[in-house]
């Protein structure tokens, strides 16, 4: 009988460790997270990737703070709170981009280094707060999934504002630029959208998660992600296979422009690459900046990503 209790003593041992893992996983990745101000300055000051440019990012942050902003409150197809923050142009236009910032991030953060330029550039921005990020309600990041379809409500929100004669661009950074990528595909996208700016974007959830997996926990997909799935789609409603950016484009013609790091080892540059190929768009552009870790292209290269960025928008709201 001891071989028999062996046997069983190592599949409950193996239970349990799959179990604890599991758990950890979706604590880790689908719980929200909510970033304050003061956290945001800290991280920027002490995380590995940021610290470099650390003066730069708390120079935005500080900038966007002093603007005169609006506080904006909607509601989510599933009847989420929605908090957004909208800061006008001088000149009156109806010009928007609207920025999705990435997990665990909030819009004042990911986008310090390029709100003054879009301001000065005359543009209304917008900045939601994603589901269970910052001010808004929700409990479970789901990563693109369910994020896509509060891009409709907020494009609608915008146009509300400026009539249905305005034009919106709608961008996104790392889990930010996933979402705008999958609300492409949607019926539902307002032709006041013209054009969808994605940096450092996955194609999926299941992909991302695979590559974290492996990269920081040297664990292989099966069964851990299955799991991870199985119980994420129980609480919160979502798959990791249920929505592919690189699917999504392949049914969305708008310009696009994808800027990559190609040091980025948190959300490799194949995916931007991959989303591109897959792009349906007759007007699309990547650039993948070399040196740049995620997120950091426009700080590794600030020259060079600000004129493509400025190009693309002028195309963008001059020409359509």
């Amino acid at each position: 009988m001891k071989p028999l209790y062996l046997v069983v003593a190592i599949i409950i041992f193996l239970l349990v460790i799959l179990t604890a893992v599991t758990v950890f996983f979706f604590n880790f990745a689908i719980v929200g997270k909510r970033l304050s101000k003061e956290n945001a300055i800290k991280r920027a000051k002490n995380h590995k990737v940021y610290k470099t440019y650390a003066d730069r990012i708390v120079n935005g942050i500080e900038w966007i703070s002093n603007c005169k902003q609006k506080h904006v409150e909607i509601k989510s197809y599933d009847n989420i709170k929605l908090f957004g923050t909208l800061i006008e142009a001088e000149d009156k236009t109806d010009n928007t981009v609207i920025l999705f910032h990435g997990w665990t991030s909030r819009g004042f953060f990911d986008f310090s280094c390029i709100i003054e330029m879009y301001h000065k550039n005359g543009f209304n921005v917008l900045m939601p707060d994603q589901r269970a990020h910052g001010m808004s309600g929700g409990k479970y990041t789901c990563f693109g999934v369910k994020e896509r379809y509060d891009v409709i409500s907020w494009v609608n929100y915008v146009i509300s504002l400026y009539g249905e004669n305005c034009k919106i661009v709608i961008e996104g950074i790392s889990m930010g630029a996933s979402t705008v990528l999958m609300a492409a595909g949607l019926n539902e996208l307002s032709p006041c959208v013209k054009g969808i700016i994605a940096d450092c974007g996955f194609t999926s959830a299941a992909d991302q998660f695979t590559h974290v997996l492996k990269k920081d926990y040297h664990l292989p997909p099966f069964p851990f992600l299955y799991t991870a799935n199985l119980l994420t789609r129980m609480i919160a409603g979502f798959g990791f296979w249920d929505v592919n950016a690189a699917e999504e484009v392949k049914k969305s013609e708008l310009p696009l422009l994808i800027i990559h790091g190609e040091d980025d080892d948190f959300v490799p540059v194949k995916f931007g690459r991959q989303i591109y190929e897959a792009s349906a768009s007759e007007n699309k552009q990547i650039i993948t900046v070399p040196g740049a870790k995620h997120g950091m292209g426009y700080f590794n290269d600030e020259e060079h990503c600000r004129s493509v960025l400025e190009n693309f928008l002028k195309n963008v709201f001059e020409n359509q």
